[in-house]
C-alpha cells in the first residue's frame, strides 16, 4: 500500500509539466491590478507550459513604421499647363502678343495711347515710345528723330531733324530794341530803358519744353501738362540763376508782332522790361490750339 502511495506521488510531481509552485510572497503580489507591472519587473517573461516568451513593454518605442495610404484623396491640382503664344500669369493663362496688360511678358502694361500688337506695345496714333509716352519724333525738341535725342538751346525740330530755331533769334532781338527805351506798361506805369537780356541755353530748354508742351497736348497756361510752374521746369535744367517770370503767346508767324503784343499786355510788358531779367529763353512750336506757341523765360 505504501509503495503505492508513493508511486502516485511521483507520478503527481513529474507527470504534470504545466504547474509551477510560486512562493507565498509571489501568491501575495500576483493579481490583476499588479499583473502588468509584475511583468514589466520581471522582464516580462511569462511562463506558459513548457513555453517561455518575452513581450515588449506596454509603452515602449518600437519605431513602428506605418504604410503610406495609397487611397489617400489628393486635393492640389495639376499645374496649370499653357501653350504657346500663352503665358501663365499668375494663375491663368493669356496670350502676351495682344493683352494691353500683359504684353510680351507677364504684368508689362502698354501706356495710355498704344496698345500690344505682336508682343510690342505700339502707338495707336504713330508715333514712338519714349520715356513711357508716345511721341512724334518729328517735331519733338526732346525726341528729335529718335526717342532721347534733343535739340540744344536755340535749335528746334523739323521733320526729325535739330535746325536752327530762327523764331529764337528774332524774338530776342524784338525784346531788346524795347528795352533799350522807356516802355509804357499801362498800370505799372513807364518802366526805364534796362540794359538788353543775354540768351542762355539752359532757359532756352526750358521754354521749349513748355512750348511743345502746349502744342503737343493742345492746351495754353503756364501750369504744365505735369502740373509744373515755370520756376521748375527751369529747375529740371542745368540752369545756376534764378528764375524771374514768363510770358506765353498763342498764334502769329512773326517774332516782332508776338513781342509788340505782349509789351501791350501790362504783365507782360513788366516781365519783359523788368531790371531784375539778365537773362531770357525762348521756346517755339507749331501747333496746338492757336497753330503756334511761343514762349519767353527771364531769369538772372
Amino acid at each position: 500500500m505504501r509503495k503505492l502511495v508513493s508511486l502516485v506521488v511521483v507520478l503527481f510531481a513529474f507527470g504534470c509539466g504545466d504547474l509551477v509552485v510560486k512562493n507565498p510572497g509571489d501568491l501575495a503580489s500576483d493579481d490583476d491590478t499588479n499583473q502588468a507591472n509584475n511583468q514589466v519587473a520581471n522582464n516580462n517573461t511569462v511562463t506558459t507550459g513548457n513555453n517561455s516568451t518575452t513581450n515588449p513593454p506596454p509603452n515602449s518605442n518600437n519605431n513602428t513604421t506605418i504604410p503610406p495610404d495609397n487611397n489617400a484623396n489628393n486635393t492640389d491640382p495639376p499645374p496649370l499647363m499653357c501653350t504657346s503664344p500663352e503665358m501663365l500669369c499668375g494663375d491663368a493663362c493669356l496670350n502676351v502678343t495682344n493683352d494691353n496688360n500683359n504684353c510680351g511678358a507677364c504684368n508689362n502694361a502698354c501706356p495710355s495711347g498704344s496698345s500690344c500688337v505682336a508682343s510690342d506695345c505700339v502707338c495707336d496714333g504713330g508715333g514712338e515710345l519714349c520715356d513711357g509716352a508716345c511721341v512724334d519724333t518729328t517735331n519733338s525738341n526732346a525726341h528729335c528723330g529718335a526717342c532721347n535725342n534733343p535739340c540744344g538751346g536755340g535749335m528746334i525740330c523739323l521733320n526729325s531733324a535739330c535746325v536752327e530755331n530762327t523764331e529764337v533769334a528774332a524774338v530776342l532781338q524784338a525784346t531788346n530794341m524795347h528795352r533799350s527805351t522807356p516802355t509804357d506798361c499801362g498800370q505799372y506805369g513807364v518802366l526805364p530803358a534796362v540794359p538788353p537780356l543775354q540768351g542762355d541755353e539752359n532757359l532756352h530748354i526750358a521754354a521749349q519744353v513748355h512750348a511743345d508742351d502746349m502744342a503737343t497736348n493742345n492746351f495754353f497756361s503756364h501750369t504744365g501738362s505735369d502740373g509744373s510752374s515755370f520756376s521748375q521746369r527751369i529747375a529740371r535744367t542745368a540752369f545756376q540763376g534764378s528764375p524771374v517770370g514768363e510770358n506765353i503767346a498763342g498764334g502769329g508767324n512773326e517774332a516782332a508782332g508776338v513781342v509788340q503784343r505782349w509789351v501791350d499786355s501790362d504783365g507782360h510788358c513788366r516781365n519783359l522790361m523788368s531790371s531784375r531779367a539778365t537773362k531770357l529763353g525762348v521756346g517755339f512750336q507749331r501747333g496746338g490750339q492757336y497753330g503756334t506757341m511761343w514762349v519767353q523765360v527771364f531769369g538772372n
